[in-house]
């Protein structure tokens, strides 16, 4: 891209207001904004700051898909926001977005990959040389003609990358690009940022977990109630403490300490042994790819399940849950077999996409559905800050606040065996640390809490044993 010619920014903004359709605030207010054409821009903020209504704008779905009221200017390379179409924006402009299945239009991984150059008419020789380059960074060829539903949730924000640098785009907005990836996906993502800045491409990231991107972005914005109230350099923001970052309920760049904690508890062994899982065959439609022996997990604990994207953790959950079943299955709980009814009745587990878990017309009936026994439900919409949310429709919850409210929901259920799939993701610190509280406040000796996760935080902070498959 050359910047010399036409503007040197990427993104111009001015005297911006933009509120959803019958919605009486303002959802967004930005008076003045200019990204410049190369930047790598963090951009941060606690749950529901309008981080996702910032990006929804600038790659067009604003005021177009997501409607309401604009006024102000808000400019993105060639293209004025309310007056080009979403089609144009997207000959520039690839996305990310928090919920990856939104955005896949194939079953077949190879089907997906190509259909945006193939859409754009792009010639077949060049769509060869464009995977080809990108299989050699990112090692998936023995995934191109398997099903998307049949990878994990990591595999997913793996190919949607893939998909989105196959289009070539001039500006790419990543929305929690990491929030689901292994410590070796987390760096395959580095080395192509860092690429794509050698190609000036602008970047522009939301993401909690920022450790990884340091030494990648060239400038922080910080989000909070619709307004940026920092826009800082990175050396600027690396001068704030990991202390105060928390204390304004973001994450921490240094990490190191919850490494270290996590292997120590790696070598913990589990205080008892309540379920057990001595056979536990891993896969789809009998197609199996891995067997688990010999696992126990035990009654007033909160057990971390960590591992490689693709090694079996999710299919793992939902053998434990019911969910999934083989007849050669062996699991016990309390030394009798634990068939898959049994399983199901006693387990309660919050998937990875809350959006397909969200039934109802408010939170608090959300929260209560199912669930005869609410003696904890004070507690926990107290812990998890639900109770200014409880008459709102969970649909006009951000991501990190449904995730909160799937949380609570799972926690009342008050089941033997609770299992938390990546219940972190799209969370900042703040309700990290009160997820955190909250779990650990009701563990007992009548159940036992199963967190999957690639958080390190908040596995060093709630784990009381890491088993790592």
């Amino acid at each position: 891209m050359d910047v010399c010619n036409g503007s040197i920014n990427a993104v111009e903004i001015k005297n911006l207001e933009f509120k959803y359709q019958n919605n009486n605030e303002v959802d967004l207010s930005i008076p003045d904004l200019e990204i410049k054409k190369g930047e790598c821009v963090l951009v941060l903020g606690k749950s529901g700051s309008s981080k996702t209504t910032f990006f929804r704008l600038l790659n067009g779905l604003i005021p177009e898909y997501y409607q309401g009221k604009l006024d102000g200017l808000c400019k993105v390379l060639d293209y004025v926001v309310g007056k080009n179409s979403l089609e144009e924006f997207s000959n520039k402009i690839g996305s990310i977005f928090q919920f990856l299945e939104s955005q896949f239009f194939y079953p077949k991984i190879i089907d997906e990959l190509v259909f945006p150059c193939e859409n754009q008419g792009i010639s077949d020789e060049e769509i060869k040389i464009r995977l080809n380059e990108l299989l050699t960074v990112f090692d998936i060829k023995d995934l191109l003609h398997k099903n998307i539903h049949e990878i994990s949730g990591g595999q997913a924000q793996i190919l949607a990358m893939m998909v989105i640098l196959m289009q070539n785009p001039e500006l790419i907005l990543l929305d929690e690009p990491t929030s689901n990836l292994d410590n070796f996906y987390i760096n395959k993502i580095k080395e192509v940022l860092l690429k794509l800045k050698q190609m000036q491409k602008t970047i522009i990231i939301i993401e909690h977990r920022i450790h990884h991107l340091i030494d990648v972005v060239d400038r922080v914005l910080i989000f909070e109630n619709g307004k940026i109230t920092k826009d800082l350099t990175i050396k600027e923001f690396l001068n704030i403490s990991n202390k105060t970052l928390n204390e304004m309920g973001l994450r921490s760049y240094d990490i190191s300490n919850s490494a270290s904690i996590i292997q120590t508890k790696k070598n913990i062994s589990t205080i008892s042994e309540n379920l057990k899982l001595k056979k536990v065959k891993l896969g789809y439609h009998n197609n199996y790819f891995k067997t688990i022996n010999n696992i126990s997990f035990g009654n007033n604990q909160i057990i971390g399940i960590s591992g490689k994207n693709g090694s079996g953790k999710t299919t793992l959950a939902y053998n434990i849950a019911g969910i999934y079943d083989s007849k050669e299955n062996l699991i016990y709980y309390n030394d009798k077999l634990f068939n898959k009814n049994l399983r199901i009745k006693n387990t309660s587990l919050l998937m990875q996409d809350v959006r397909y878990q969200l039934f109802c017309d408010s939170v608090k009936k959300e929260l209560c559905l199912g669930n005869e026994n609410l003696i904890l439900y004070d507690e926990v919409v107290e812990k998890l800050a639900l109770k200014p949310y409880e008459n709102k429709h969970p649909a006009y919850l951000s991501g990190g606040w449904q995730q909160r409210l799937l949380i609570g929901s799972t926690l009342l259920m008050q089941k033997k065996i609770i299992i938390l799939d990546e219940a972190t993701s799209g969370l900042d610190y703040e309700a990290m640390d009160r997820i955190s509280k909250l779990l650990k406040s009701i563990k007992n000796q009548d159940n036992m809490i199963i967190v999957i996760s690639h958080d390190e935080e908040f596995l060093a902070n709630i784990c009381d044993i890491i088993i790592e498959i």
